[in-house]
């Protein structure tokens, strides 16, 4: 995994999407023991906080530390972050009950990254990650999907395509429990949309190689057609959750 995601930390923490409340509605009923979580690539501790009140304890770890210091702005008295690595995380042995990883996981080494589940995990502890994408607000001529694509399509590091399948191309070794299709709905000013654009790895990575910035161009395409005050955007949204086996049990 690459830090993607430092240079726009600000960006990625104001202009983000929060998850859903159904989200966790669906994840927490599978998590039988609430102890310890780790919010594994927790960006701006969003996850984090929402996590919370359900457990004793969360431990927060990203990549970026840029990232760590957004979200421990506001963090409760129960989360504590670290800069680690997904793979190496640096938690004890079989300390945690739930590892919730938000839209981060197709940055990951997936068979060093499952390992690190395995190493961390109690008995009967729960994977779940999730993934929104790409988001519609309505525009004409599928813009949305003419900046994905076109514009800095060829700007996204490796592992986006996961995402781009709603993470059906991942498959970790473990008991799936659920495999849920929801969706993630809000109402976004112009200014806002351009923000998330912004805090996009592909946008990031376009600027430093071209030395221009891409939003731009969607902002002149966009003033004459966004119209007044807000749109709704909508995201499809993915959450799977397994069961994590310790490899006692799978051999």
């Amino acid at each position: 995994m690459g830090d993607y995601f430092s240079a726009q930390a600000a960006d990625y923490s104001r202009y983000r999407p929060d998850y859903p409340a159904a989200l966790y509605q669906q994840l927490l009923p599978w998590v039988a023991n609430r102890g310890c979580a780790w919010d594994c690539g927790t960006g701006n501790g969003q996850v984090a906080a929402a996590l919370a009140p359900h457990f004793a304890t969360v431990r927060a770890t990203d990549l970026s530390a840029e990232q760590i210091a957004q979200g421990e702005i506001a963090a409760a008295d129960n989360v504590a972050f670290s800069v680690a690595r997904a793979e190496q995380s640096g938690l004890e042995d079989h300390s945690v009950d739930l590892i919730a990883v938000g839209q981060a996981i197709h940055w990951f080494d997936f068979e060093a990254f499952w390992a690190e589940c395995q190493r961390v995990a109690k008995p009967a502890a729960v994977l779940a990650f999730w993934t929104y994408g790409l988001a519609s607000a309505g525009l004409p001529d599928n813009f949305e999907q003419h900046y994905h694509s076109d514009i800095v399509g060829p700007y996204w590091p490796p592992g986006r395509e996961h995402v781009d399948a709603l993470y059906q191309s991942i498959k970790p070794p473990f008991k799936c429990l659920a495999d849920e299709a929801l969706t993630l709905n809000l109402n976004w000013s112009l200014a806002h949309y351009l923000g998330y654009l912004s805090s996009w790895s592909a946008t990031q990575r376009y600027r430093e190689a071209r030395g221009e910035d891409p939003v731009l161009i969607a902002q002149q395409k966009l003033q004459s057609i966004w119209g007044e005050g807000e749109r709704e955007i909508n995201w499809p949204l993915a959450l799977k959750v397994y069961e994590i086996s310790t490899p006692d049990e799978v051999n």
